[in-house]
C-alpha cells in the first residue's frame, strides 16, 4: 500500500478537527415555523485525510436526543471531496460529492435525498460549510425545486469551544 500524502483539500477539512457548539435554525416549510436546536458537535482526524464529525441535539417538539455522524475526506482519483451523513431519526444513508473552493473558504457538498413533500421523489440537496474564520464556521443546507431554483432550509453557526 502506498503512503497517503495529505493534499490541500486534505489540509483544508483538518480545520474541523476540534469541539464546537452549534445553534441550528431548520425551515421544514413555508406554513410551518422555523425549528431550532442547539448542541456539542466534536471532529477528529482519521489519519491525514479524514474528518470524522458527531454531533448531538435535542429534538425541538419530542426532546428525543439525535445523534449525527459525518464522514469527509478528499478523494485524488475523482478529484472530490466525498463523504456521509446518517442522523439518528433519520433512515435515509446520505452520500456526498463535492468540492472546495479556497478563495471563498467554502465546501460545497451536493447529495441526491428523498424530497420532504415526497419521500419517493429524489430531490438534489447541497450542504455548504464556509469557514468564516478558524474558530466559526456556517453550515447551509439547501436544496433545489424542480423549477432549477436553489431554496435554502437551514443554517448552522458553529463555534470552535476554548480548550480548558
Amino acid at each position: 500500500m502506498e503512503k497517503v500524502i495529505p493534499r490541500a483539500e486534505h489540509k483544508w477539512l483538518q480545520n474541523i478537527a476540534g469541539n464546537w457548539t452549534y445553534e441550528l435554525e431548520c425551515s421544514m416549510g413555508p406554513d410551518l415555523p422555523p425549528e431550532k436546536s442547539s448542541g456539542p458537535m466534536s471532529a477528529r482526524i482519521l489519519g491525514d485525510v479524514w474528518v470524522v464529525m458527531e454531533s448531538e441535539s435535542k429534538a425541538p417538539e419530542s426532546g428525543e436526543t439525535v445523534h449525527s455522524v459525518w464522514t469527509l475526506g478528499f478523494d485524488p482519483q475523482k478529484e472530490r471531496v466525498v463523504g456521509s451523513f446518517v442522523c439518528s431519526v433519520m433512515t435515509y444513508f446520505w452520500t456526498y460529492n463535492g468540492t472546495i473552493d479556497f478563495d471563498s473558504n467554502t465546501m460545497t457538498l451536493d447529495a441526491p435525498g428523498p424530497g420532504f413533500g415526497d419521500p419517493s421523489k429524489v430531490v438534489d440537496y447541497q450542504d455548504i460549510i464556509q469557514f468564516i474564520d478558524h474558530d466559526y464556521f456556517v453550515l447551509r443546507s439547501q436544496m433545489k425545486l424542480e423549477s432549477g431554483e436553489w431554496v435554502s432550509f437551514m443554517r448552522g453557526d458553529y463555534r470552535r469551544t476554548p480548550i480548558a
